[in-house]
């Protein structure tokens, strides 16, 4: 990890913070290094907030909204309203599609979650498009 995320990584917690590759950017003769890393969970985001938080003033209130409309899913409720959005589209639906609709980040964990109630038996998919297309059983 990159020395200037040593610190925040530590206050927030060493698995929270995951650095991302870095891409270079500029005049052929003025060029600079851009990092990005991102924070996961709304506790981690939280803790961001409290005791790092940023200095520009919208990103602040960014980082506000974003904890404000966070909303996670136990994993019966996700089921129930994944359930719905295929009641709803009964000629199947992809896994974007439906994450989209249900105002979620389309991510390995989502499809995942997907995987897992296709191997229960209470979804299926075929593939259409070279994409999954998902319908209740």
């Amino acid at each position: 990890m990159l020395k200037f995320l040593t610190e925040p990584a530590l206050l927030i917690g060493k698995t929270s913070i995951i650095e991302s590759d870095s891409s270079s950017f500029g005049k052929k003769y003025n060029i600079r290094t851009r990092y990005q890393f991102y924070i996961s969970g709304k506790i981690n985001l939280y803790k961001f907030g409290e005791l790092i938080n940023f200095s520009h003033t919208r990103k602040r209130n960014d980082l506000k909204i974003l904890l404000q409309k966070y909303k996670t899913y136990k994993s019966e409720e996700l089921k129930e309203l994944v359930l719905k959005q295929l009641k709803l589209n009964v000629d199947g639906i992809n896994a974007s599609e439906i994450s989209e609709r249900l105002n979620r980040k389309y991510s390995g964990s989502f499809r995942h979650f997907l995987c897992k109630l296709e191997r229960e038996g209470v979804i299926s998919s075929t593939k259409r498009k070279n994409l999954k297309t998902y319908v209740i059983k």
